[in-house]
Protein backbone atom coordinates (compact mmCIF):
# COMPACT_ATOMS: atom_id res chain seq x y z
CA UNK A 1 0.00 0.00 0.00
CA UNK A 2 2.79 2.29 0.78
CA UNK A 3 4.01 1.71 -2.17
CA UNK A 4 1.60 2.52 -4.44
CA UNK A 5 1.01 5.55 -2.81
CA UNK A 6 4.61 6.80 -2.77
CA UNK A 7 4.39 5.79 -6.46
CA UNK A 8 1.41 7.87 -7.28
CA UNK A 9 2.92 10.80 -4.88
CA UNK A 10 6.25 11.19 -6.64
CA UNK A 11 4.70 10.71 -10.16
CA UNK A 12 2.33 14.06 -9.32
CA UNK A 13 5.64 15.77 -7.61
CA UNK A 14 7.99 14.98 -11.00
CA UNK A 15 5.07 16.62 -12.48
CA UNK A 16 5.21 19.82 -10.44
CA UNK A 17 8.64 19.84 -10.61
CA UNK A 18 8.96 19.57 -14.25
CA UNK A 19 5.91 22.63 -14.91
CA UNK A 20 3.84 19.94 -16.67
CA UNK A 21 1.57 20.96 -13.57
CA UNK A 22 0.99 24.60 -11.78
CA UNK A 23 1.86 24.86 -8.19
CA UNK A 24 -1.63 25.11 -6.66
CA UNK A 25 -3.74 22.93 -4.31
CA UNK A 26 -6.59 22.99 -6.77
CA UNK A 27 -4.97 21.09 -9.65
CA UNK A 28 -2.83 19.17 -7.00
CA UNK A 29 -5.88 17.65 -5.12
CA UNK A 30 -7.70 16.85 -8.35
CA UNK A 31 -4.28 14.56 -9.65
CA UNK A 32 -4.69 12.98 -6.11
CA UNK A 33 -8.59 12.24 -6.77
CA UNK A 34 -8.24 11.41 -10.12
CA UNK A 35 -5.11 9.28 -9.45
CA UNK A 36 -7.05 6.62 -6.93
CA UNK A 37 -9.60 5.89 -9.74
CA UNK A 38 -7.21 4.29 -12.16
CA UNK A 39 -7.76 0.99 -13.51
CA UNK A 40 -4.54 -0.39 -11.50
CA UNK A 41 -6.13 1.18 -8.04
CA UNK A 42 -8.09 -2.14 -7.73
CA UNK A 43 -5.08 -4.37 -6.07
CA UNK A 44 -4.62 -1.33 -3.05
CA UNK A 45 -7.69 -0.98 -2.87
CA UNK A 46 -8.72 -4.70 -1.82
CA UNK A 47 -5.62 -4.56 0.00
CA UNK A 48 -6.58 -1.60 2.27
CA UNK A 49 -10.07 -3.36 2.79
CA UNK A 50 -8.65 -6.37 4.09
CA UNK A 51 -6.34 -4.38 6.45
CA UNK A 52 -9.08 -3.00 7.86
CA UNK A 53 -10.35 -5.89 8.40
CA UNK A 54 -8.02 -7.92 10.36
CA UNK A 55 -7.19 -4.48 12.24
CA UNK A 56 -11.16 -4.47 13.29
CA UNK A 57 -10.84 -8.55 13.96
CA UNK A 58 -8.03 -7.88 16.18
CA UNK A 59 -9.48 -5.41 18.37
CA UNK A 60 -12.77 -7.22 18.74
CA UNK A 61 -10.91 -9.68 19.74
CA UNK A 62 -8.74 -7.99 22.17
CA UNK A 63 -11.73 -6.88 23.85
CA UNK A 64 -13.45 -10.47 24.13
CA UNK A 65 -10.07 -11.75 25.52
CA UNK A 66 -9.90 -8.67 27.98
CA UNK A 67 -13.27 -9.18 29.01
CA UNK A 68 -12.71 -12.74 29.78
CA UNK A 69 -9.49 -12.12 31.70
CA UNK A 70 -11.82 -9.54 33.53
CA UNK A 71 -14.10 -12.13 34.72
CA UNK A 72 -11.49 -14.97 35.60
CA UNK A 73 -12.35 -17.43 32.78
CA UNK A 74 -9.30 -17.27 30.83
CA UNK A 75 -9.12 -17.24 27.36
Amino acid sequence: MVKVAFQRAQTIVDRVVSGEIPLETGAISELVANSSNDSDSLIPSISVIVFFACWLIGIIDSYRVGMALEKGNGV
